[in-house]
């Protein structure tokens, strides 16, 4: 998927900008293994892996695999706010 696609959840409570040099030197050297959560294909707004989004642009990249994507489309939407508050992200 190609990140410019992706769309940051605009009331993301984690600011990680500090932590974003981090984990681009970590996907740099290992690779992306963590996943980018997305509500759906139609709306990919983020729901977790917002520093990862901005590690991989940090390194110039213009897309992310899809293998690395996960759609939240068989969530409902309290569901998607409760990942939001939940999942710890890098």
């Amino acid at each position: 998927m190609l990140i410019s696609d992706i769309i940051p959840y605009d009331r993301n409570a984690r600011h990680n900008e500090r932590a974003i040099p981090k984990v681009a030197e970590s996907i740099r050297e290992f690779g992306l293994r963590g996943t980018i959560g997305l509500e759906s294909r139609e709306n990919p707004v983020i729901v977790f892996g917002h520093t990862r989004v901005a590690a991989c642009k940090s390194l110039g990249w213009t897309e992310i695999p899809d293998s690395k994507i996960e759609f939240c489309d068989d969530l409902t939407p309290d569901q998607i706010r409760l990942a939001r508050a939940r999942i710890p992200r890098a």
